[in-house]
């Protein structure tokens, strides 16, 4: 991220009660992280993620690699001003999903009108046990 960047979102970041960036792992990889964190769920449309190419599938959305973005969670009582920060900044931003207490990961296609992924948390992250000591 240009140091520009970087010294404009810090000034911003009350707004934000998260940010993550899109890695080599793309969305598959961001979106769920973003929301596991919390020890939550989300429901994302992929309709909503910004494409240059509207023809691609949800396959080619979801799995394409997308770097130089960040995937970010902003409390519902700050997304307007968020929304106005990312406008004056000329920022392209795009709203995806919302998380949700449930910890399941569901991806819905609104062209299509089907949920193309639905999958437990536990089922993405694994459960982690709880260490024990082995007796010496």
């Amino acid at each position: 991220m240009p140091k520009s960047a970087e010294l404009k979102l810090e000034a911003h970041l009350s707004v934000l009660a998260l940010l993550h960036d899109v890695g080599a792992g793309g969305l598959p990889n961001a979106l769920p992280e973003l929301v596991h964190d919390s020890d939550l769920g989300g429901t994302f449309e992929i309709r909503d993620v910004l494409v240059a190419d509207s023809s691609m599938s949800p396959m080619e959305i979801w799995c394409n690699e997308i770097q130089e973005r960040y995937v970010l969670a902003i409390s519902t009582d700050k997304v307007d001003v968020f929304e106005k920060i990312a406008k004056r900044e000329r920022c392209p931003l795009s709203i995806v999903g919302m998380a949700t207490a449930k910890e399941e990961l569901v991806v819905t296609d609104r062209l299509f009108n089907q949920d193309i992924i639905r999958l437990k948390m536990s089922t993405l992250f694994g459960k982690a046990g709880r260490a024990r000591a082995r007796p010496a």
